[in-house]
């Protein structure tokens, strides 16, 4: 977990990166972030199974009574 992230690497012959920020506002802030070398790369507050196998199974899901909304804050650099 983390509040930010940077992730770079070679893009045509130079060096690229972006930076992620989670913003204090999120549910489950800070999140866990997930990276793939495919190029996704991504926050993932819901996979909290997954990626801490102590967890139960079901920690990370969000359930929202109909009606309500969620809003999710990142800054992208």
């Amino acid at each position: 977990m983390a509040t930010w992230v940077d992730y770079f690497g070679p893009v045509e012959c130079k060096v690229q990166g972006v930076a992620i920020f989670d913003s204090p506002q999120n549910p489950r802030h800070p999140t866990t972030w997930h990276v793939r070398d495919n190029g996704l790369f991504a926050a993932n507050s819901f996979g909290l199974h997954d990626f801490d196998k102590r967890q139960p199974k079901g920690a990370g899901d969000l359930k929202l009574a109909a009606g309500k909304r969620v809003t999710f804050r990142t800054l992208i650099c």
